[in-house]
């Protein structure tokens, strides 16, 4: 899965795998320094197939994330 865009409270993904709308998953977000693991809720999800490559564009719902913690993990990543 590939990160497109994170905030405290959800993220944008891009993923081989089929993300269908209402389904949980276990979210890790890793860095070099730390791993970030919470519930993700499907909230939206597109399939597209650019260049003829089949992936899903989905946007995530956070569940019992802390926003200092992506906050910090979203401050590592802009220095890195």
């Amino acid at each position: 899965m590939t990160l497109v865009d994170l905030s405290q409270t959800g993220a944008q993904v891009i993923s081989q795998q089929a993300l269908k709308p209402n389904h949980q998953y276990q979210a890790d977000l890793t860095s070099d320094t730390e791993t970030l693991q919470f519930e993700a809720r499907v909230v939206w999800a597109n399939f597209e197939s650019p260049e003829g490559t089949a992936q899903y564009r989905a946007g995530l719902a956070f569940g019992r994330a802390d926003p200092a913690s992506i906050d910090r993990f979203c401050a590592a990543l802009q220095q890195a």
